[in-house]
């Protein structure tokens, strides 16, 4: 009786484990690509911004297998660096390293179907920012 307890405890650990790979494992495939801005909502006053709204016709992340991200305004290169994927509390949070304090906050990773991003700033009153997968 105490061996299949054993047996039955390792067999759920084991497959709780593995659903918990999977899942991080599906957000890191499907985060790698680039992505465009579309808008960004929240902060103190509850603000909108948008592509038109901002003046800047194109930002955008390009994140790829290997860990790194590239961050885009128009043509400019903004910042470059490392990006990681950690679960925290059930959610998947992306954080960045760039060399530099600060450059970003850590955000919480949805995704809305397979083409739209959703990175939510990790603090009070800050933004929830959407892109879509370019084409």
């Amino acid at each position: 009786m105490k061996r299949t307890t054993t047996i039955t405890l390792i067999l759920f650990l084991s497959a709780l484990i593995s659903c918990s790979l999977l899942d991080n494992n599906s957000h890191a495939s499907k985060i790698i690509g680039q992505w465009q801005w579309v808008r960004s909502s929240g902060g103190f006053a509850g603000e909108v911004t948008t592509r038109d709204s901002a003046g800047v016709p194109d930002r955008h992340f390009n994140f790829k297998s290997n860990g790194a991200f590239t961050f885009y305004r128009t043509d400019t290169l903004v910042q470059a660096g490392k990006y990681s994927l950690q679960k925290k509390e059930g959610d998947v949070i992306i954080s960045y390293d760039t060399g530099q304090k600060d450059f970003f906050f850590d955000q919480r990773v949805t995704f809305k179907g397979k083409d739209t991003l959703i990175l939510s700033d990790e603090c009070y009153d800050c933004y929830i920012h959407t892109y879509i997968r370019a084409q």
